[in-house]
Formats: C-alpha cells, structure tokens, sequence
C-alpha cells in the first residue's frame, strides 16, 4: 500500500469528517516474523485525542484476538514510531491488525496484513517454480509418510481461498503433485499452507 492509501485506512466512526477530524494519521503498519516472534511496528504522522493502539491477530482474518497495547500520544502533529512484539504467535499464515481507541471511547481500524511465520524453517514441503508467472504450471514438493494426508489450500493475502485439495502420500520421503488450477491464479502474492497432523506449513507464492 502506499502512503495515502495506508493514511485513509480507517474506518472511522464520525458521520461528518470536516468537523470531526481523523484520529490519526497512520503512515505504516508491519509485521515481521523475527526468531519465535512476530515484530509488529508502525507510524504516525498525526494523533488527535488518541487514547490507545490494540494489536490483534487472526487465523482466518475475520475473528481476532488481543495481542497487545500500547498508550497513544493523545495530540502530535510529529512523526512517531511504535512498536511491539507478538511472542506467542500462530504457526503459519495470520492477520494482524492495528486497532486506535479515542478518549471517548470511539475506535478505528486499520487495514488487515499477512504474516506467514515458520519458527523452525522446517516446511515439509516446497512449492516450484516461485515466482510463476500467470498460466504456468505449480508443482509442490511433499515430504512424509506412506498414507499421510495432507491438506493443500492456496489464498490470497486477505484469505480468499483459491484452492484446496487432500493428497494422500503415495511414497516415503518426496512426492511431487501438480495443481492445474494454478492457471487460474491472477498476478499477486498469494500463501500455500499444507497441514498434517494438526501442524500447519506455509510458503509464500508470488505470480507474475
């Protein structure tokens, strides 16, 4: 997103803006995994009568939970940076949103962003070729056992399922399966998670 858009983000709860103006300004709002945590940080430009940020996390970006909060500057009209960390974050894709509360009560949010997070770097499977350009043919890479299921799903960065489908592992080790469908996929980034065994694995594909 760019700054403007980041900037109008909001969702505000005010009927007439020119006489009740927006709370703040937002400039950037990320979220990186680092180690066993997800840093979470972002920037504002403006603050107007800004009580306090809510962090909150999602698995499916539509029912978050409480990650953290911080004490907002109530009025600025400098730039300034926040920042957190989620240490007990969810394996896998998850959505982070950052939530700003007035002194009277009224709330506003920002938009939701992506956060792929695998501590151990250990996904048991691999997606090629990445990037792939549009009509191209993906290919994954699963490792495990004779009989496991595993469960591919591909979404876009808000969780829009493209795809989805149960493999059944023929063979000890590596095994190869193609998605035809992958054709369908228009250009953008978009997360293929894999879940075996109550474990979910996710990589990052980009389509050109």
């Amino acid at each position: 997103l760019t700054t403007a858009q980041l900037a109008n983000s909001w969702r505000i709860g005010t009927k007439n803006t020119t006489q009740s103006p927006l709370p703040i300004t937002l400039l950037s709002f990320d979220a990186k995994p680092n180690g066993d945590n997800v840093d979470l940080k972002w920037k504002t430009a403006t603050e107007t009568n800004n009580d306090y940020f809510t962090i909150e996390k999602s698995k499916d970006g539509s029912t978050f939970e409480f990650v953290a909060k911080l004490t907002g500057a109530g009025n600025s009209y400098s730039i300034l940076n926040y920042s957190t960390i989620d240490d007990n974050p969810y394996k896998g894709v998850s959505y982070y949103r950052l939530k700003q509360t007035d002194y009277d009560g009224k709330f506003s949010y920002s938009n939701i962003i992506a956060v792929e997070f695998n501590p151990n770097n250990t996904s048991i499977f691999s997606v090629y070729p990445n990037p792939i350009n549009t009509g191209g043919t993906l290919n994954l890479s699963i490792t495990g056992k004779i009989g496991e299921e595993v469960v591919v799903v591909v979404h876009d960065v808000i969780g829009k399922e493209n795809y989805s489908k149960v493999v059944v592992l023929q063979t000890e080790g590596d095994n190869v399966y193609v998605i035809d469908e992958s054709n369908r996929l228009a250009a953008g980034v978009y997360f293929i998670t894999a879940t075996s065994n109550q474990t979910i694995y996710s990589k990052k594909l980009i389509v050109k």
